[in-house]
């Protein structure tokens, strides 16, 4: 990691610390009750820029690690994307201009894109009321789910429910996904856990 981008992870943290985020290597991490938030720099390969991916891992599934020591990549979150403007899939900040245009700039890009992508996440039911099957036929889904295909976005939607104890809402979204599954075996083999549970 070169000075600048070492510099630019320290604005990053500076913007997000009062937000309840640690920071572990280059990833800054928040744990609320039901989700863990995940802030997952990452420089082009010419190290001139910074991009910020975002996710959200859902700590009430069944079987995960709740506890705070759990080290998170914004890989492993159940939904994520790139944190950008309106109307952009993906945005780069260069690491080389003024150290003042360049937090500022983090500063904007973070509080603006990055953190309202998390208040969109609040309890189960953030997800339980939004990823029902007739949404997610449809593709009517709320635009924070675009990033995951329909196939996920019906198992992260069946293990809520299960979560919630509700048997027969879980097995609907299992058997849905189960339609659609195609060839993924590791995930067919999760919907008929679900439907045999």
């Amino acid at each position: 990691m070169t000075a600048i981008e070492k510099h630019a992870l320290s604005i990053v943290y500076a913007s997000v610390k009062d937000a309840g985020f640690v920071r572990s290597g280059p990833t800054f991490t928040r744990f609320r009750e039901n989700f863990i938030d995940v802030i997952s720099p990452q420089t082009r390969s010419d190290g001139k820029a910074l991009a910020f991916n975002v996710g959200v891992f859902a700590r009430f599934i069944p079987g995960r690690c709740m506890d705070q020591t759990t080290s998170l990549n914004e890989t492993d979150c159940d939904v994520r994307c790139r944190a950008a403007p309106p109307g952009k899939s993906d945005h780069w900040i260069s690491v080389e201009q003024d150290a003042d245009l360049l937090k500022t700039e983090v500063d904007a890009l973070l509080t603006e894109n990055a953190l309202p992508f998390f208040s969109q996440f609040q309890d189960i039911d953030s997800i339980c009321e939004a990823l029902t099957v007739a949404a997610i036929q449809a593709d009517t889904t709320p635009a924070h789910f675009s990033s995951i295909t329909r196939v996920r976005r019906a198992l992260l939607s069946a293990l809520s429910w299960q979560a919630k104890d509700d048997t027969e809402s879980a097995k609907a979204l299992a058997a849905y996904g189960l339609s659609i599954c195609n060839g993924a075996t590791a995930l067919k083999s999760r919907f008929r856990r679900i439907l045999e549970a």
